[in-house]
């Protein structure tokens, strides 16, 4: 019986406005924002840009009514609805993924809204306006959603065009587009998207603290891929801040701007005014569809193996995947140690395997060939690392089960460090 690892989540600019774009970024050692004009052909040549740029001057009106929006106006015409949660203590909003709970997730209850409650547009306007915060439910409220959850079918005709503004890497893939609300301060924690983020906002401000893809794990913890955090950062935002102010880009978004944020950029959103109303587009990247293709490809296992047998080859596997993809000059991180710890660190011992199998058969060898070959059409060396960790945790859950934790910390990972 075969196994399958479970599933996470071009018209290019010439080459020397791409590099005098990416020097811009780094100049001084301090990020500058960048702005562009609108022209009809702005989006295709996005794809071959790997730096957030602010598009000036686009005819917002012409491309979908929702540009015309305020949340009161929003708010009177729309009853739905909508799932909003509540902080008091924090303004950072953490998004928490409940299917993924093969870590430790008890030590992030205080932590984390897990909760959404269902209210209408009509009354949380009400409170945003009138600033009478109800101090039991908390003075700072988020809603966002896909607009399909959010707006009801006329609403929904009025963002269907926001389409045509996807940066699309493939013709063929789909567009996401999202409705996002808050009030003053409310803020979504650092992470970075996997997908071409086109955003704008209606109504209100907003700020864009934005990091390039190279912090990811390099200078920035992120939580692991089966963590119910994953891709938002695990070091506090204070020690972030302290530490890399100075490689920030801080945008800030007027209604009528648009700002396109290439996937796997690191970003911190905050709300600066009284509320604020928002749009965006998600297309996903290439990068990303590959690496679903080569986490869809079935293990050379058998899953009735004895348990030692599975783990043993697993590791063995893992060693020869990673020497492949960088050995020694790749550093494999424990992202499953959270600054509090866990609550069981404790290794345990695995029976030693067989000689007989202390080696990849020709047809795992071939196997780990094929997957290879296939996460090395990630290009981007830092992006394909993600990966890498991301195939690394995911097959350890699969094969462990509950010693997951033990399995990476103590054999999976030194094993990857000492890679010949």
């Amino acid at each position: 019986m075969m196994m399958t690892p479970f599933r996470s989540v071009l018209m290019l600019l010439g080459v020397t406005f791409v590099a005098w774009v990416v020097g811009l970024f780094f100049t001084s050692g301090t990020a500058s924002e960048l702005r562009v004009s609108y022209k009809p052909d702005i989006f295709q040549q996005l794809q071959g840009m790997n730096a957030p740029v602010v598009i000036e001057g686009v005819p917002l009106h012409e491309v979908a009514p929702c540009f015309g929006w305020t949340l009161l106006s929003l708010a009177t015409k729309l009853s739905k609805a909508v799932p909003v949660k509540y902080q008091g203590s924090s303004s950072e909003f953490l998004y928490f993924n409940e299917a993924m709970l093969l870590e430790d997730s008890n030590r992030y209850g205080s932590k984390v809204t897990r909760k959404a409650y269902k209210e209408s547009l009509a009354r949380l306007t009400t409170i945003l306006d009138d600033s009478k915060w109800d101090t039991i439910e908390g003075m700072y409220r988020y809603a966002s959603g896909p607009a399909e959850v959010m707006l009801d079918k006329q609403r929904l005709r009025d963002v269907a065009n926001l389409s045509t503004l996807a940066v699309r890497e493939d013709a063929d893939a789909p567009a996401h587009i999202n409705v996002w609300i808050g009030n003053g301060n409310t803020t979504a924690a650092l992470h970075y998207d996997t997908s071409h983020n086109v955003y704008a906002v209606l109504a209100g401000t907003k700020t864009f603290t934005i990091l390039p893809p190279t912090f990811i794990d390099a200078r920035v913890r992120f939580h692991s891929s089966l963590h119910p955090l994953y891709r938002q950062a695990a070091d506090a935002w204070r020690d972030v801040e302290a530490a890399y102010a100075r490689d920030m880009m801080h945008v800030t978004l007027h209604p009528g701007d648009l700002l396109y944020l290439p996937p796997y950029w690191l970003h911190r959103v905050r709300s600066n005014s009284a509320w604020s109303l928002a749009v965006n587009v998600w297309s996903d990247s290439q990068e990303f569809m590959a690496s679903e293709e080569c986490f869809a490809l079935p293990l050379p296992f058998d899953a009735t193996w004895p348990r030692h047998k599975l783990m043993g080859k697993t590791a063995l596997y893992l060693q020869e995947l990673n020497a492949k993809l960088g050995g020694r000059n790749f550093r494999f991180h424990d992202r499953t140690k959270g600054e509090d710890g866990h609550a069981n660190d404790r290794c345990f011992s695995w029976p030693p395997l067989p000689l007989a199998d202390n080696a990849l058969n020709a047809n795992e060898r071939q196997h780990l060939n094929t997957l290879a070959a296939c996460l090395r059409r990630i290009k981007r060396a830092h992006v394909r690392r993600v990966y890498v960790h991301n195939f690394v945790e995911q097959t350890a859950a699969l094969v462990a089960g509950d010693g997951v934790l033990s399995f990476l910390r103590c054999t999976l990972v030194p094993m990857l460090n000492t890679s010949p």
